[in-house]
């Protein structure tokens, strides 16, 4: 993965001809985000050509990376965006043979919140950029969407326009562009909203709908380019607890939990049904949690009583499963860093126990004893990261306890101004590092995974907040 080199400061130098733009060649491009990666891709080119990859500029263009189509006519390139060309607009230049070629500007974007909300029957949408040091927020834009409840939104690939499902009880799906003179376009969907996700490449919006009659799941493909539907798949029932969505790494596939204890996998490349996968241990009855990580597809399943187990599947062959439990937990799942791979932790709030396991194998990794009572686990954005922190009502307030899942060391509570709700955050982000809580009058309270202190919460909408995702 090559950096973006400092064009912000640097006098161009005329290193490449002029460029004819060829009626073929394309460039696209994906993540355009400062401080993350970029991908781009060059295609519509004569096969195994050279491709110049360069960055334009007033005085010419500096060239970047050269790769070599392969067999389809595709060149891709990789590249890290340094914070400080957040707001900027590069223009990128590929050549290949006599001169021909084709650009794109690109506008690099800063990492953002999705932040959904309700206020007197009516849905809002703010989009909250977070500056360079990662704890600064701004409002971009503060949008209403119409009547309805909302649930989660997503930033399409190429980072112009957000889709957000903005009533999940009726079933509608809005489109609001950047442009604050452009129009917010809505489409329907089923009725009983479940889950929204984005495919890697940015290209297609998923959204599941239980159909409200719950006889029949629905999951609806837009294209995020065009805001068109491109498919509407029936699904099995998705019961009083199912919709949850996962896409695999490569695009090419997802999962998602049906009613019982069953996932069903959808080809998104046919954009067709696949095999139904059954999970969990004997006597559960629901998929309460479903993640995805390092080509491993994990599925939290329990009962009323609570009593849980965890599925790994390996989505190369989902003959491949191992199970683990059972564990007294409640529903806290998530996904954290230990010796630097990836690590499932399991919380059982009210006995006080946090469970560790490797999420490669499965293996026990470490268990070890919390303070009973935790009502909620937070966990940071930032997969990375080894540590998480326990919230405990105390009467009209919360208690703040940090734990290291690496080490098993907690750290010193510390006791926040009113009552917070566990906030689930959506999304993945190497920046916006922060864990988030919802106080009693709906607003977020951000709290520095560090110090546990609360930052200033970003400027939000009026409401009560609904969802909040991260766009990075």
């Amino acid at each position: 993965m090559r950096s973006l080199p400092l064009w912000l400061t640097t006098t161009f130098a005329l290193l490449l001809p002029t460029a004819e733009l060829s009626a073929q060649a394309r460039i696209d491009f994906v993540h355009p985000v400062a401080g993350g990666a970029m991908e781009i891709v060059v295609d519509r080119v004569p096969p195994d050509a050279e491709v110049v990859l360069a960055l334009g500029g007033p005085a010419g263009a500096v060239p970047l990376e050269t790769q070599r189509a392969d067999a389809s006519g595709t060149a891709r390139f990789g590249y890290s965006l340094p914070p400080a060309v957040a707001g900027e607009t590069v223009e990128f230049l590929a050549t290949f043979g006599a001169g021909e070629g084709a650009v794109a500007r690109v506008t690099i974007d800063r990492p953002q919140l999705l932040v959904t909300g309700e206020e007197s029957g009516g849905a809002w949408l703010s989009r909250v950029a977070v500056e360079e040091d990662g704890r600064t927020f701004t409002l971009l834009d503060a949008r209403e969407l119409g009547a309805g409840l909302p649930g989660g939104a997503v930033r399409d690939g190429q980072r112009t326009k957000t889709y957000v499902v903005a009533d999940r009880v009726a079933g509608r799906l809005a489109v609001v562009p950047d442009d604050p003179t452009g129009i917010v376009t809505g489409h329907p969907l089923a009725p009983d909203v479940r889950d929204i996700a984005l495919t890697p490449d940015g290209r297609f919006v998923l959204v599941t709908s239980a159909g409200g009659a719950g006889d029949v799941g629905i999951l609806a493909v837009f294209d995020a380019r065009t805001e068109k539907p491109v498919a509407n798949l029936l699904l099995d029932p998705l019961g009083a607890h199912g919709g949850k969505l996962v896409v695999t790494e490569d695009g090419l596939r997802a999962f998602v939990s049906v009613s019982g204890l069953y996932l069903l996998e959808i080809d998104l490349l046919r954009r067709e049904r696949g095999d139904l996968v059954g999970v969990g241990g004997p006597g559960q009855d629901e998929i309460k949690d479903l993640r995805l990580v390092d080509g491993h597809l994990f599925a939290l399943t329990g009962r009323s009583d609570e009593v849980g187990y965890v599925t790994a599947l390996d989505v190369a062959d989902l003959r491949n499963a191992r199970l683990a439990g059972p564990t007294r937990t409640e529903s806290r799942f998530g996904v954290a860093a230990v010796d630097g791979a990836a690590a499932l932790v399991l919380l059982d709030g009210g006995r006080g126990a946090v469970t560790v396991l490797d999420a490669r194998t499965m293996a026990l990794e470490n268990a070890f004893e919390v303070p009973a009572g935790a009502d909620a686990l937070l966990f940071s954005p930032n997969a990375a990261r080894s540590s998480g922190e326990l919230l405990y009502p105390r009467g009209e307030s919360t208690t703040g306890l940090r734990v290291d899942f690496a080490t098993a060391t907690l750290g010193v509570e510390r006791r926040y101004d009113g009552r917070l709700a566990f906030l689930p955050v959506h999304g993945r982000a190497t920046r916006i590092d922060l864990f988030f809580a919802r106080a009693a009058d709906g607003s977020v309270v951000a709290i520095d995974p560090e110090t546990l202190a609360p930052l200033d919460a970003p400027p939000l909408a009026p409401g009560s907040v609904r969802a909040l995702s991260v766009a990075d």
